[in-house]
């Protein structure tokens, strides 16, 4: 597994073992279309790929490389990380519940409408948003982690199997994330807090450096709320790919 000590290090490593190495494959569905007679989703795809960030500045270096502009994809990741930490604390959920800042289809996705815009349903709402999908999680860890330190059990599971398994075929859209674990260990003398980030699908230029920041902030945070420094994050995707619609002038086609 490749190590890297920064975000900013670790991008045109992960593009270019993409290009050396990912396979070639056409997608049937994206997200909730259908898009099998479409050439623009020919893909470059890398499976089970890992790698782990033992440093995380960075972040502004990521999101030039992948030509993003970093104002607009750090005003998404900022209001996206507001909302998925909103709840926190047990006693402001019914609060939360009734903050129209918070309700789905939140605030982020305006930040990028040419993403997010085709992905609304009908009733202007996400078949799905994280911060509901997390509503209260990440205060459960917390406070696991305070009573039992050496815990394994301390996870926030995404993707959920009863809702989304009836969705598969591209019926409705489903997450991309699996699961966020924290575990606090003792790591060259001293505590800290270990981050796993599982995904099981990850699009490497419309969404990747945004799910590294938002990983890299949420295991930043709860290492803040355990007075601890955050030691490392490691990161598993099943399926790491590339569009050829996406590409541009890059080199993978």
């Amino acid at each position: 597994m490749r190590i890297f000590s920064s975000l900013d290090e670790m991008a045109p490593e992960v593009e270019r073992e993409l290009y050396e190495m990912g396979i070639r494959g056409r997608a049937e569905t994206y997200q909730d279309k259908h898009v099998a007679d479409d050439e623009q989703y020919e893909f470059k795809e890398l499976l089970g790929y890992g790698y782990q960030l033992v440093g995380f500045d960075g972040s502004l270096e990521m999101f030039k490389f992948f030509g993003l502009d970093p104002m607009v994809v750090v005003a998404y990741c900022e209001d996206e990380l507001s909302a998925r930490f909103a709840s926190i604390s047990k006693r402001h959920r019914v609060a939360v519940a009734e903050d129209s800042r918070f309700h789905n289809p939140g605030l982020a996705w305006a930040h990028r409408p040419e993403v997010w815009d085709p992905l609304l349903e009908a009733n202007g709402k996400f078949s799905y948003t994280y911060s509901g999908r997390i509503m209260g999680r990440f205060e459960d860890v917390v406070a696991e982690l305070r009573a039992r330190p050496h815990t394994r059990q301390a996870v926030v599971q995404i993707y959920l199997q009863h809702i989304d398994q009836p969705r598969w075929g591209g019926q409705r859209r489903i997450p991309c994330s699996m699961h966020y674990q924290f575990l606090l260990r003792d790591v060259g003398g001293h505590q800290g807090l270990v981050g796993i980030y599982v995904m099981r699908s990850c699009d490497l230029y419309t969404h990747f450096p945004l799910d590294v920041w938002l990983a890299v902030k949420t295991f930043q945070k709860i290492a803040w709320r355990l007075n601890v420094p955050l030691h490392s994050v490691t990161h598993f995707i099943g399926s790491l790919h590339a569009f050829r619609k996406d590409w541009r002038d890059r080199r993978i086609f």
